[in-house]
Protein backbone atom coordinates (compact mmCIF):
# COMPACT_ATOMS: atom_id res chain seq x y z
CA UNK A 1 0.00 0.00 0.00
CA UNK A 2 1.68 3.45 -0.94
CA UNK A 3 1.64 5.99 1.31
CA UNK A 4 1.87 9.87 1.64
CA UNK A 5 5.51 10.97 1.09
CA UNK A 6 7.62 14.13 2.68
CA UNK A 7 6.70 17.09 2.25
CA UNK A 8 1.90 16.22 2.67
CA UNK A 9 2.37 14.60 -0.77
CA UNK A 10 -1.08 12.61 -1.18
CA UNK A 11 0.18 8.33 -2.12
CA UNK A 12 -0.48 7.89 -5.26
CA UNK A 13 -3.68 5.06 -4.96
CA UNK A 14 -4.81 4.15 -1.56
CA UNK A 15 -7.46 1.37 -2.03
CA UNK A 16 -10.91 1.93 -0.68
CA UNK A 17 -10.28 6.12 -0.43
CA UNK A 18 -11.51 8.53 -3.25
CA UNK A 19 -9.91 11.93 -3.16
CA UNK A 20 -11.22 14.60 -4.41
CA UNK A 21 -9.20 17.53 -5.66
CA UNK A 22 -9.48 21.04 -4.58
CA UNK A 23 -12.36 23.18 -5.97
CA UNK A 24 -11.61 26.12 -8.11
CA UNK A 25 -14.81 27.89 -7.89
CA UNK A 26 -14.49 31.81 -8.19
CA UNK A 27 -17.31 34.04 -6.86
CA UNK A 28 -19.84 35.13 -9.60
CA UNK A 29 -22.06 38.03 -9.83
CA UNK A 30 -25.36 35.39 -9.26
CA UNK A 31 -27.44 38.14 -11.17
CA UNK A 32 -26.02 37.39 -14.52
CA UNK A 33 -27.24 34.04 -14.35
CA UNK A 34 -30.95 33.13 -16.23
CA UNK A 35 -33.54 31.08 -14.14
CA UNK A 36 -32.72 27.74 -16.15
CA UNK A 37 -28.74 28.36 -15.22
CA UNK A 38 -29.71 29.39 -11.76
CA UNK A 39 -31.67 26.24 -11.57
CA UNK A 40 -28.25 24.38 -12.79
CA UNK A 41 -25.97 26.26 -10.89
CA UNK A 42 -27.71 25.01 -7.69
CA UNK A 43 -28.38 21.19 -8.91
CA UNK A 44 -24.48 21.40 -9.55
CA UNK A 45 -23.99 22.98 -5.92
CA UNK A 46 -25.90 20.00 -3.86
CA UNK A 47 -24.12 17.31 -6.03
CA UNK A 48 -20.67 18.69 -4.66
CA UNK A 49 -21.73 19.20 -1.82
CA UNK A 50 -22.87 15.66 -1.25
CA UNK A 51 -19.42 14.16 -2.99
CA UNK A 52 -17.41 16.11 -0.74
CA UNK A 53 -19.23 14.88 2.32
CA UNK A 54 -19.11 11.02 0.91
CA UNK A 55 -15.37 11.61 0.28
CA UNK A 56 -14.99 13.09 3.84
CA UNK A 57 -16.82 10.00 5.33
CA UNK A 58 -14.56 7.79 3.35
CA UNK A 59 -11.60 9.14 4.76
CA UNK A 60 -12.09 9.18 8.05
CA UNK A 61 -13.20 5.63 7.76
CA UNK A 62 -10.17 4.21 5.96
CA UNK A 63 -8.21 5.95 8.71
CA UNK A 64 -10.18 3.90 11.22
CA UNK A 65 -9.38 1.14 9.36
CA UNK A 66 -5.90 1.29 9.08
CA UNK A 67 -5.54 2.05 12.95
CA UNK A 68 -7.26 -0.85 13.38
CA UNK A 69 -5.30 -2.75 11.68
CA UNK A 70 -2.15 -1.29 13.17
CA UNK A 71 -3.55 -2.36 16.76
CA UNK A 72 -4.01 -6.09 15.30
CA UNK A 73 -0.70 -5.97 14.24
CA UNK A 74 0.82 -4.72 17.06
CA UNK A 75 -0.49 -7.37 19.42
CA UNK A 76 0.30 -10.10 16.55
CA UNK A 77 3.72 -9.11 16.16
CA UNK A 78 6.22 -11.67 16.70
CA UNK A 79 9.12 -10.87 19.21
CA UNK A 80 11.71 -11.07 16.50
CA UNK A 81 10.73 -8.44 14.72
CA UNK A 82 13.23 -5.61 15.22
CA UNK A 83 12.25 -2.06 16.60
CA UNK A 84 13.57 -0.28 13.86
CA UNK A 85 11.10 -2.33 11.56
CA UNK A 86 8.00 -1.16 13.84
CA UNK A 87 9.49 2.26 14.40
CA UNK A 88 9.04 2.48 10.74
CA UNK A 89 5.78 1.40 10.18
CA UNK A 90 5.09 3.66 12.80
CA UNK A 91 6.39 6.49 11.14
CA UNK A 92 4.37 5.98 8.35
CA UNK A 93 1.02 5.50 9.84
CA UNK A 94 2.07 8.45 11.44
CA UNK A 95 2.96 10.79 7.71
CA UNK A 96 -0.49 9.70 6.40
CA UNK A 97 -2.59 10.61 9.23
CA UNK A 98 -0.81 13.95 9.31
CA UNK A 99 -1.83 14.02 5.48
CA UNK A 100 -5.26 12.54 5.81
CA UNK A 101 -6.21 15.28 8.41
CA UNK A 102 -5.05 17.78 5.89
CA UNK A 103 -6.85 16.59 3.17
CA UNK A 104 -10.04 16.45 5.67
CA UNK A 105 -9.63 20.09 6.30
CA UNK A 106 -9.83 20.82 2.35
CA UNK A 107 -12.54 18.60 2.09
CA UNK A 108 -14.15 20.46 5.03
CA UNK A 109 -13.36 24.34 3.44
CA UNK A 110 -14.74 22.83 -0.29
CA UNK A 111 -17.95 21.67 1.46
CA UNK A 112 -18.39 25.58 3.27
CA UNK A 113 -16.89 27.11 -0.19
CA UNK A 114 -20.25 24.44 -2.07
CA UNK A 115 -22.63 25.67 1.10
CA UNK A 116 -22.07 29.27 0.65
CA UNK A 117 -22.39 29.24 -3.19
CA UNK A 118 -25.83 26.95 -3.26
CA UNK A 119 -26.74 29.79 -0.89
CA UNK A 120 -26.04 32.64 -2.90
CA UNK A 121 -28.13 31.18 -5.81
CA UNK A 122 -30.71 30.48 -3.99
CA UNK A 123 -30.93 34.36 -2.96
CA UNK A 124 -29.97 35.46 -5.89
CA UNK A 125 -33.09 33.05 -7.60
CA UNK A 126 -35.50 34.19 -4.67
CA UNK A 127 -34.31 37.58 -5.26
CA UNK A 128 -34.87 37.82 -9.01
CA UNK A 129 -38.11 36.48 -8.81
CA UNK A 130 -39.39 38.78 -6.17
CA UNK A 131 -37.99 41.79 -8.84
CA UNK A 132 -40.36 40.49 -11.09
CA UNK A 133 -43.63 39.81 -9.41
CA UNK A 134 -42.67 43.80 -8.04
CA UNK A 135 -41.94 44.79 -11.87
CA UNK A 136 -45.47 43.54 -12.96
CA UNK A 137 -47.57 44.69 -9.87
CA UNK A 138 -45.92 48.02 -10.46
CA UNK A 139 -46.87 47.51 -14.42
CA UNK A 140 -50.53 47.12 -13.68
CA UNK A 141 -50.91 49.71 -11.34
CA UNK A 142 -49.28 51.75 -14.31
CA UNK A 143 -52.03 50.71 -16.99
CA UNK A 144 -54.95 51.24 -14.28
CA UNK A 145 -54.14 54.72 -13.84
CA UNK A 146 -53.35 56.14 -17.42
CA UNK A 147 -56.83 54.32 -17.88
CA UNK A 148 -58.22 56.31 -15.25
CA UNK A 149 -56.68 59.86 -16.70
CA UNK A 150 -57.57 58.37 -20.36
CA UNK A 151 -61.30 58.45 -18.92
CA UNK A 152 -61.29 62.04 -17.45
CA UNK A 153 -59.97 63.18 -20.40
CA UNK A 154 -62.36 62.13 -22.53
CA UNK A 155 -65.35 63.22 -20.62
CA UNK A 156 -63.69 65.94 -20.39
CA UNK A 157 -63.43 66.77 -23.92
CA UNK A 158 -67.04 66.08 -24.32
CA UNK A 159 -67.46 68.67 -22.41
CA UNK A 160 -65.57 71.29 -24.39
CA UNK A 161 -67.21 73.02 -27.75
CA UNK A 162 -64.30 73.42 -28.87
CA UNK A 163 -62.41 71.09 -27.78
CA UNK A 164 -61.33 69.60 -31.64
CA UNK A 165 -59.83 73.51 -32.41
CA UNK A 166 -56.00 72.82 -32.89
CA UNK A 167 -55.49 76.38 -31.75
CA UNK A 168 -56.29 75.69 -28.46
CA UNK A 169 -54.96 72.64 -27.45
CA UNK A 170 -52.78 74.23 -24.76
CA UNK A 171 -55.13 75.76 -23.06
CA UNK A 172 -57.18 73.33 -23.57
CA UNK A 173 -54.37 70.89 -21.82
CA UNK A 174 -53.90 73.30 -18.59
CA UNK A 175 -57.90 73.99 -18.06
CA UNK A 176 -57.65 69.84 -17.82
CA UNK A 177 -54.93 69.34 -15.58
CA UNK A 178 -56.50 71.83 -13.46
CA UNK A 179 -59.80 70.65 -13.22
CA UNK A 180 -57.82 67.07 -12.95
CA UNK A 181 -56.48 68.28 -9.37
CA UNK A 182 -58.79 70.38 -8.35
CA UNK A 183 -58.90 68.92 -5.22
CA UNK A 184 -55.01 70.98 -4.90
CA UNK A 185 -55.03 74.59 -4.35
CA UNK A 186 -53.34 77.39 -6.91
CA UNK A 187 -50.07 77.55 -4.85
CA UNK A 188 -49.84 73.92 -4.84
CA UNK A 189 -50.43 73.85 -8.88
CA UNK A 190 -48.05 76.72 -9.47
CA UNK A 191 -45.79 75.19 -8.10
CA UNK A 192 -45.78 71.84 -9.14
CA UNK A 193 -46.92 72.77 -12.70
CA UNK A 194 -43.53 72.05 -14.60
CA UNK A 195 -43.45 68.25 -12.72
CA UNK A 196 -47.13 67.52 -13.53
CA UNK A 197 -46.99 68.83 -17.04
CA UNK A 198 -44.47 66.34 -17.72
CA UNK A 199 -46.15 63.43 -16.19
CA UNK A 200 -49.29 63.70 -17.93
CA UNK A 201 -49.51 65.84 -21.59
CA UNK A 202 -48.29 62.66 -23.36
CA UNK A 203 -51.44 61.09 -21.74
CA UNK A 204 -53.90 63.76 -22.46
CA UNK A 205 -52.67 64.22 -26.25
CA UNK A 206 -53.33 60.26 -26.42
CA UNK A 207 -56.70 60.82 -25.28
CA UNK A 208 -57.28 63.49 -27.58
CA UNK A 209 -56.52 61.57 -30.43
CA UNK A 210 -58.75 59.19 -29.61
CA UNK A 211 -61.58 61.47 -28.97
CA UNK A 212 -61.26 62.92 -32.41
CA UNK A 213 -61.10 59.30 -34.18
CA UNK A 214 -64.58 58.26 -32.24
CA UNK A 215 -66.43 62.23 -32.74
CA UNK A 216 -66.68 61.02 -36.42
CA UNK A 217 -68.06 57.12 -35.49
CA UNK A 218 -70.17 59.11 -32.63
CA UNK A 219 -71.83 61.58 -35.30
CA UNK A 220 -72.66 58.98 -37.92
CA UNK A 221 -74.27 56.77 -34.80
CA UNK A 222 -76.35 59.63 -34.35
CA UNK A 223 -77.61 60.37 -37.60
CA UNK A 224 -78.36 57.08 -38.02
CA UNK A 225 -80.14 56.76 -34.85
CA UNK A 226 -82.13 60.05 -36.04
CA UNK A 227 -83.10 58.62 -39.23
CA UNK A 228 -84.51 55.38 -37.77
CA UNK A 229 -85.85 57.78 -35.52
CA UNK A 230 -87.72 59.64 -38.42
CA UNK A 231 -88.49 56.47 -40.38
CA UNK A 232 -90.32 55.37 -37.58
CA UNK A 233 -92.34 58.07 -36.82
CA UNK A 234 -93.02 58.48 -40.48
CA UNK A 235 -94.76 54.73 -40.05
CA UNK A 236 -96.57 55.44 -36.92
CA UNK A 237 -98.09 58.90 -39.09
CA UNK A 238 -98.55 56.21 -41.96
CA UNK A 239 -100.29 53.71 -40.37
CA UNK A 240 -102.69 56.44 -38.17
CA UNK A 241 -103.62 57.74 -41.43
CA UNK A 242 -105.07 54.69 -43.15
CA UNK A 243 -106.66 53.76 -39.71
CA UNK A 244 -108.67 57.13 -40.00
CA UNK A 245 -109.43 56.19 -44.05
CA UNK A 246 -110.53 53.04 -43.12
CA UNK A 247 -112.54 54.01 -40.50
CA UNK A 248 -114.43 57.14 -43.04
CA UNK A 249 -115.18 54.02 -45.65
CA UNK A 250 -117.01 52.06 -42.85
Amino acid sequence: MALPGDGGRAPEAVKGCTLIPELNWKPTLCYEFSPNELEREIATAEETVQALRGALEQAEARLLSLRAVQRRRTKQDDAGKTASQSQKIHAQFGRFGSWLAKQSEILLQQAEAADEKEAALRRAALQKKEDGAEAALRSEADFHSAQVVRQHVLRFLDTQAHAREAEDREGLFFRWLRDFHSEYDEAWFEQNLMRIDLAFRQMFEEAVAQHQHQSPLRKQLGASRAASSAESKKGEVHQRSMSGHVQCIR
